[in-house]
């Protein structure tokens, strides 16, 4: 039941006053933390890709996970990107790369690369780099890059070999 104000007294009149207002910041404050949590990248490394070759193998986290036998693969006869995000950032001195071939069949491989290296959200470098044969034991290809706060290491693949796009390891120091 609402009472009319001239029904209260002063002493309820400012319990209401203060609840509306405590009410009111306590769901903004809410908000604001909820965003903040939904919205920062958690720490450690994160990778994501345009797309990959078959939804259960070939997936970008397979160009991290420091095993040169599996690859991250584009859909077939499509170039695409994997973009590593790296919280918090770190210096890097070297990047290594390692382009794919597909183990079973040979069929796919990176033919031209652009290797974009963020430091603080800004493109600080960007690498081109091409394979020009399709190789059944690629090798690895190694950068002196001396980038002090990469948080954001981008790969776009422009061209490939064969059926599609595949690279086996993106690896720094």
């Amino acid at each position: 039941v609402a009472l009319a104000p001239a029904l209260l007294s002063k002493r309820e009149i400012g319990w209401a006053r203060f609840s509306r207002v405590g009410g009111a910041l306590a769901v903004v404050i809410a908000a604001s933390v909820g965003s903040y949590l939904a919205l920062r990248t958690p720490e450690g490394v994160h990778v994501t890709a345009s797309g990959q070759w078959a939804p259960d193998s070939g997936g970008p986290e397979w160009a991290i996970d420091g095993n040169p036998n599996t690859e991250w693969q584009t859909p077939t006869r499509q170039a695409g990107w994997i973009d590593i995000t790296i919280e918090p950032p770190r210096r890097i001195e070297r990047l290594r790369v390692l382009n794919g071939h597909n183990r079973q069949y040979n069929d796919r491989a990176v033919r031209e690369a652009a290797i974009e290296i963020y430091a603080d959200g800004d493109l600080a470098r960007t690498i081109d780099q091409s394979w020009p044969t399709l190789a059944p034991n690629p090798e690895w290809v190694e950068h002196d890059l001396g980038i002090d706060q990469v948080d954001r290491i981008r790969l776009i693949v422009r061209s490939f070999h064969d059926h599609g796009g595949a690279l086996a390891e993106i690896e720094w120091e």
